[in-house]
């Protein structure tokens, strides 16, 4: 989903780093007091700009050739709030750039904008937006918001440089470019980062559903690929009822997990919960009493 090294003209470049600095430079200021109001969190500091970085480096080709990949900045925005976002993201795409030739260099100002901008602050915006909602729900809508923000908004920045037959027909060309492969992307990433970690769903099922659902699309595609590597329209249908059955999938195997505590946590739940409001109930008495002995006295 970066842009890649030259792909813009250098006006729109130019633009967009200079559309990206005032955020950049923000978000130096907002780490620099985190870190100096609280020394420990330095660590985790890097623990979110690591995941960033290993998260937005997993590309994944999309039917027509560009590439896909997770963000990793909605978690990042949740806990540090956006403006540090911004530095982190800057970073990443940096390293990203040299020494992974994703993204590039003058496209950084690009590229900082989308992922590191606005895609955190759309996902902590909803975040915030959803107060009333459960904390799972309010996670999952904002990770996963922000990864398609980050799409939706370098499809903008790439019809704005070619928009080839009007903005508006470019711009659908390049959403639909992404849209195959990056929502449900972003729907992996938002329950991986909502649901696993707090439920502790087992992800392997969920991972061999995807993996098959993208084995079987492509194998499609690549047996029905003609001469002119066009592709006719059944397999590509078929493509994408691959994926939406693994996304049906997830929601099957996900939603039960979450509606409450299962199994064996069940019971204990049910065995320790009386325990303690009897240890509960035990201690006021023991306060009510001491209370008595020492007025007695």
């Amino acid at each position: 989903m970066h842009i890649a090294e030259g792909f813009l003209p250098p006006v729109h470049a130019a633009a967009w780093t200079a559309v990206a600095a005032p955020f950049v430079i923000h978000g130096t200021r907002s780490a620099a007091r985190i870190v100096r109001d609280n020394p420990s969190a330095r660590l985790l500091l890097g623990a979110a700009g690591a995941f960033t970085f290993v998260m937005s480096a997993i590309k994944l080709p999309s039917v027509t050739g560009s590439s896909s990949h997770p963000t990793g900045t909605g978690v990042g925005a949740i806990i540090f709030r956006p403006p540090v976002m911004a530095l982190l993201g800057t970073i990443v795409l940096l390293f990203q750039a040299l020494l992974l030739a994703h993204g590039g260099i003058t496209t950084l100002g690009a590229n900082v904008v989308s992922m590191a901008v606005v895609g955190p602050w759309v996902g902590y915006g909803l975040f915030r937006l959803l107060a009333a909602a459960p904390f799972v729900v309010r996670v999952f809508v904002g990770v996963a918001m922000a990864n398609l923000a980050t799409y939706v908004t370098t499809a903008t920045q790439l019809a704005l440089a070619y928009p080839e037959g009007g903005f508006v027909e470019a711009w659908g060309r390049f959403l639909g470019i992404f849209a195959v492969t990056q929502v449900p992307l972003a729907v992996v990433e938002a329950q991986r980062s909502a649901y696993l970690k707090r439920h502790r769903v087992k992800a392997t099922p969920v991972l061999v559903a995807w993996g098959l659902a993208w084995l079987i699309g492509y194998a499609a595609l690549a047996l029905s690929r003609r001469s002119d590597y066009s592709l006719p329209l059944v397999p590509y249908l078929f493509f994408c009822g691959c994926l939406a059955a693994a996304l049906l999938f997830t929601f099957a195997y996900i939603v039960p997990k979450v509606r409450g505590i299962r199994g064996r946590s069940r019971r204990r739940f049910h065995e320790i919960g009386p325990r303690r409001v009897r240890l509960r109930r035990q201690r006021r008495r023991l306060r009510l009493r001491l209370r008595l002995v020492r007025r007695g006295r």
